[in-house]
């Protein structure tokens, strides 16, 4: 839809013809709308989710309460919640560069490093 919207019939064909279509001024602002786009859709999908799975598990409500908690949660502690974020995403990119195999590692421990942060809150909540 971004694409469509900025760049409208424009031909990509090649390498070549794609990175002249790509550093065009529409190209370009194409390229900084979508990216503004996709970070609020990946904030808001990290706001909903990241306490709502744990909450989910511990407690027995509705998925919209978890993540209208979440969202909550996620607000009230906004700034360290981003520094967690981010962390992540380095971590998870850089253990992927071993062919995956570093994941093997990574996951488990964010998962246990994520429920302790969930833990964190929910005492300070309570």
């Amino acid at each position: 839809m971004i694409s469509a919207l900025f760049l409208g019939l424009s031909q990509m064909t090649n390498i070549h013809s794609s990175l002249d279509v790509l550093l065009s001024s529409e190209g370009l602002t194409m390229l900084v709308m979508g990216s503004a786009i996709g970070t609020l859709v990946c904030l808001l999908s990290f706001m909903i989710t990241v306490f709502a799975l744990p909450f989910l598990l511990e407690r027995e409500i509705d998925f919209v309460t978890a993540m209208i908690t979440s969202f909550q949660q996620v607000q009230a502690n906004f700034s360290p919640m981003v520094l967690w974020g981010m962390f992540v995403v380095a971590v998870l990119i850089l253990s992927m560069i071993p062919a995956f195999f570093g994941l093997l590692i990574t996951l488990p421990v964010l998962g246990h490093a994520s429920w302790h942060l969930y833990s964190a809150i929910r005492i300070a909540d309570e």
